[in-house]
């Protein structure tokens, strides 16, 4: 028996061994089998970050301004803001680093500094439609779908981060825009319709966290990296899902939102308010977006003083309107009235 042993002990050391080269060539050959997609030349994305770089420093605060502030930095930002629009009309896509560990943590920084620029881009447009609120209410409009579009288009190609911060860019959008159709209602009809046109360009949650999926595959080689793979829903699982709700959540801001213009458009049209929201379908808006909650129409009823329009939310059951912004355990409500600056 014990030369046995003595003979058993080398065996397994060998296949232990095998087993562990047999891990880091598969490592190594996962991380090294996906191909990157190809950016656009020029990228738009590299304008953008351009433009950023010419902002004034305190653009991010402009709601706080009062209106000699909020023209200095208007004026200062006028050369990124043209820098900006040319931007928008080129193609543009993401520069992911494909050859970054993301376990190590190297680069997040220059990502988040790169996704931070952007956002820093959104408020400088929202403060150029800030100081036209009042004397270019058509100006202003034209602002704002550029900020919503800047948080779609800027956006496409990145990671969960970059996604997230799109989706910031969009609601700070329809949040002016609501500020906006508030003092000048005759506008609502245009917005309506071009929000519509600009979601078409929203990439799906679902293609941003497979992307995610395949850069962290592809970066990572060797044992860790194997390791890491492996175990990568239990890793990344909950952001995949945070990054789904906020999808979600945004869906549903941005249906009630056009849903809400499409009724006060029918009110100024037929001077009542639709019964059903059928009736908005058939005279003012066919493709009335639906309810991200459950794929079903919105919930809308008139009442005594006007009316009720909301989505059943998270639980994705009617619970009569009772609810919030947030869209948490009851349901979803989210109407035009301009939430405190």
């Amino acid at each position: 028996m014990k030369p046995r042993r003595k003979l058993l002990t080398p065996i397994l050391l060998g296949l232990v061994l095998l087993v562990v080269v047999l891990m880091v060539v598969a490592a190594q050959r996962t991380g090294s089998q996906f191909v990157p997609p190809p950016l656009p030349s020029p990228n738009g994305f590299d304008e953008l970050q351009r433009a950023a770089q010419l902002l004034a420093p305190r653009t991010s605060f402009y709601a706080e301004m009062d209106e000699a502030e909020l023209k200095r930095i208007v004026t200062t930002n006028q050369e990124a803001l043209r820098i900006v629009r040319v931007a928008l009309r080129e193609s543009m896509a993401v520069p992911v680093d494909w050859t970054i560990d993301p376990s190590t943590g190297v680069g997040v920084q220059t990502r988040l500094n790169a996704v931070q620029n952007i956002r820093s881009l959104g408020r400088a447009l929202a403060a150029e439609a800030r100081l036209q609120r009042n004397e270019d209410p058509e100006g202003a409009q034209k602002t704002l779908l550029e900020a919503f579009e800047l948080g779609t288009t800027a956006v496409q190609g990145g990671l969960m981060i970059d996604y997230q911060f799109g989706l910031a860019i969009q609601l700070m959008a329809v949040e002016e825009l609501k500020r906006l159709v508030d003092v000048h209602p005759e506008i609502g009809s245009t917005v309506m319709r071009e929000l519509l046109e600009l979601r078409q360009n929203v990439e799906s949650a679902r293609e941003v966290t497979d992307r995610e999926r395949a850069y962290i595959e592809s970066a990572t080689t060797g044992i860790s990296g194997w390791l890491m793979r492996r175990n990568l829903d239990a890793l990344i699982g909950s952001a995949v899902e945070a990054t789904h709700a906020a999808e979600t959540r945004s869906m549903a801001q941005q249906s009630l939102f056009i849903a809400h213009l499409a009724i006060r458009d029918y009110q100024r049209q037929y001077a009542n308010w639709p019964s059903t929201l059928e009736d908005v379908r058939a005279g003012i808006l066919s493709n009335l977006p639906i309810d991200p909650y459950s794929n079903q129409p919105l919930l809308y009823r008139v009442t005594d003083d006007g009316y009720q329009l909301y989505s059943v939310g998270e639980n994705q059951v009617d619970d009569e309107g009772v609810g919030d912004e947030t869209g948490l355990g009851l349901d979803f409500v989210y109407d035009l009235t301009p939430s405190e600056e």
